[in-house]
C-alpha cells in the first residue's frame, strides 16, 4: 500500500473542501452522528458522594477521569468503602484528561485516581514517601491496551495491526479509539523500536511513519472515529472495533461485546506495555482519613483491580471480559512495565492531542 504523507493528506482534505462540502451521503451522516454522540458523552462530569460519615472517620475528596475509570465502577468502590468503614469520599469524575488537568487551575483534591506516570508529573504537588519519585502513589493494578470488538458487526480475526488498519480502509467508521499514542507505542515496542511521543521527531523513524501513514489513510477514507468513549461505542454497535484501555471497559457487557489482545505488527514480538494505576495522595490530605482509605484498599487484595479492569499486582483475576483477556496475557508472560519516566510518558498527553487533531482534519 502506498504511504500517505501528512502534507499530501492535508492537501487532499482541503481539495475536497474546496470542491464543495454540501454533499453528504449516508456514510458521512453516520460519521456526524457518531461525533455528535461523542460530544454528548464528553459533557458528562459525574459527582459521587455517600452522605454522612461515622464519628472519627473523616472525609476525603477524590478526582478522576472517566477515561481512567467508568463512573459505575468508582461508584461501586466508594459505596463499598462507606459501607465497610463509614469513610465519606466525595469524588468528581471529569470527562477526559484535559478537563481533569484544567480543574487543577482552581483547586486540588485529597486523592487523585490516575496512572503512575501522571502522579510522577505532579511532582512537588504530591506528598513524598512512595514507590514513584516525588509522589505518594498507591498502585492497585495495571491497565493494558486492548481491542474491543462487536462480533455482531464483524467476525474478522485480525492477526496483525496491518490487517486491522486495512479493514479500517472504508468509507464508514470501522475503528474507534481514544488512545492512538498508546497504540503506536505498543506497536513500536513490539518491533523493538522507541517512541518519544514527539510526532516531529518520531516521524524520522521509518517504523513509526509507516504505522502513522496507515492510520492517516484509514482516517482520510472515513474508517476511523476519534472519541473518548470508544469501548461504549463498540458495546452499542456504533462501530465494529476500538482500541481501548482495559480500564475503560471495566464491567462492560453486551451482545457480541468482546475484548481481545491488541493486534501487533507482523513479525513483532508478543509484548504489551502495562501501566500501573492507583491513588496519588496530594499534600494536605487528612492523614487519618487517608490511612483508613488506603488500609481498606489493601484489605481488598486483587478485588479492586479486577473490578477496575486492571491486572492485579498479585492474586487471581476476576472472570470478566477484561479479566479473562488480561489473565491470558499475564499467563503467557506477554506483559511488561516500561519506565514511566521515559520521554513517551512525559509527552504522551501532547502527542495524543496532536494525533487526534491530525486524524480529525484528515477525516
Amino acid at each position: 500500500m502506498k504511504a500517505l504523507r501528512l502534507r499530501e493528506a492535508m492537501a487532499a482534505f482541503h481539495y475536497l473542501i474546496d470542491r464543495g462540502a454540501g454533499h453528504v451521503n449516508q456514510n458521512r451522516l453516520r460519521r456526524v452522528l457518531i461525533l455528535m454522540t461523542a460530544a454528548l458523552l464528553c459533557l458528562v462530569m459525574a459527582r459521587v458522594s455517600y452522605g454522612g460519615e461515622r464519628a472519627g472517620t473523616g472525609r476525603l475528596t477524590l478526582w478522576f477521569s472517566l477515561t481512567d475509570c467508568p463512573q459505575n465502577v468508582m461508584e461501586s468502590l466508594l459505596s463499598s468503602c462507606f459501607r465497610d468503614t463509614g469513610l465519606r469520599v466525595e469524588a468528581t469524575g471529569y470527562p477526559d484528561e484535559d478537563a481533569l488537568g484544567a480543574a487543577f487551575e482552581s483547586g486540588r483534591p485529597d486523592l487523585l485516581y490516575c496512572a503512575q506516570s501522571r502522579a510522577v508529573l505532579l511532582g512537588g504537588g504530591v506528598a513524598t514517601d512512595s514507590d514513584a519519585p516525588g509522589t505518594d502513589f498507591h498502585a492497585i493494578g495495571s491497565r493494558v491496551p486492548l481491542l474491543a470488538v462487536n462480533t455482531t458487526l464483524t467476525d474478522a480475526d485480525f492477526e496483525s495491526i496491518e490487517a486491522l488498519l486495512e479493514a479500517a480502509n472504508t468509507d464508514t467508521p470501522f475503528l474507534a479509539g481514544g488512545c492512538w499514542a498508546d497504540l503506536l507505542y505498543a506497536a513500536l515496542s513490539s518491533e523493538g523500536e522507541t517512541m518519544l511521543g514527539d510526532p516531529e521527531q518520531d516521524a524520522k523513524n521509518a517504523a513509526w511513519a509507516e504505522l502513522y501513514n496507515r492510520l492517516a489513510l484509514a482516517s482520510f477514507r472515513g474508517g476511523l472515529a476519534v472519541c473518548e468513549n470508544a469501548a461504549e461505542y463498540v458495546r452499542q454497535g456504533l462501530v465494529p472495533c476500538a482500541v481501548v484501555y482495559s480500564s475503560s471497559a471495566a464491567g462492560m457487557k453486551g451482545e457480541g461485546f468482546a475484548l481481545r489482545p491488541l493486534p501487533l505488527p507482523e513479525g513483532g514480538e508478543t509484548r504489551y506495555p502495562a501501566e500501573r494505576m492507583g491513588f496519588a495522595v496530594l499534600d494536605r490530605a487528612d492523614a487519618k482519613a487517608t490511612e483508613l482509605f488506603l488500609r481498606w484498599l489493601d484489605g481488598r487484595g486483587a478485588e479492586t483491580a479486577s473490578a477496575a479492569g486492571l491486572v492485579p499486582d498479585g492474586g487471581a483475576q476476576a472472570d470478566t471480559a477484561p479479566g479473562r483477556t488480561l489473565a491470558e496475557l499475564s499467563s503467557r508472560g506477554a506483559l511488561y512495565w516500561p519506565d514511566t519516566a521515559e520521554p513517551f510518558y512525559r509527552n504522551r498527553a501532547s502527542c495524543e492531542r496532536a494525533l487526534r487533531e491530525a486524524l480529525d482534519l484528515l477525516a
